[in-house]
């Protein structure tokens, strides 16, 4: 794993938002000069950190869209069968995402055709005509709320508290005071915060 500190974070989640952003306006953004900026960018391309830089399209103004979601099941959770759906889903173009899931169901695909008839043709002609699939549950996309493409590095980051206390104490036995403690560093059999009952209201 690559390790980033507080300005590559800054600088990815910059360059997620806009690649075509130039270097001098991030490096005011940073409050740093330009050479440094360019230099931690092809870090990241050296690396493999930036895998490549797109366009994002706005479906709506180019074409008629319908975003499914199929959940598969296959008949055989073999590894060869695994492998053998996931190399042929690669090949269908109308399939966006494809995760393989843990659960009822194999595999959840993010599915994009133009209207229910195309996705009737694309269902019942090239997924259900794979071999080894055994059933198909679809789920029709009303309105998309949020799609984003961002992926903030800082999220992830153990010693960072994502849910709110309040939320969380709203959990929590009443009538009892909790506070978070952080473990040293050192210890990586703790999780990075734990709750602890400190004394009780009565």
């Amino acid at each position: 794993m690559v390790k980033l500190d507080a300005i590559d974070k800054r600088l990815l989640e910059y360059l997620q938002e806009n690649s075509k952003i130039n270097i001098k306006e991030m490096a005011a953004q940073l409050n740093m000069t330009k050479t440094p900026v360019y230099e931690r960018i092809k870090r990241y391309d050296k690396l493999g950190v930036i895998e490549k830089y797109v366009a994002v399209i706005n479906r709506e103004l180019v074409s008629k869209a319908m975003v499914v979601f199929c959940s598969v099941s296959l008949e055989s959770q073999k590894l060869e069968e695994i492998k053998k759906f996931s190399d042929a889903i690669k090949m269908i173009p109308e399939v966006l995402e494809c995760y393989l899931m843990g659960g009822a169901n194999d595999f959840l695909l993010k599915v994009v055709v133009s209207d229910l008839k195309a996705y009737h043709q694309f269902s019942s002609g090239k997924l259900a005509a794979l071999p080894n699939v055994g059933q198909i549950k679809s789920t029709f996309v009303l309105h998309e709320i949020k799609r984003s493409t961002v992926f903030s590095p800082g999220l992830i980051i153990p010693n960072r508290l994502l849910v709110p206390f309040n939320l969380l104490s709203s959990f929590l036995p009443k009538r009892v005071v909790y506070v978070l403690i952080r473990p040293h560093k050192k210890d990586v059999n703790h999780n990075p915060f734990q709750v602890k009952k400190r004394f009780s209201s009565q």
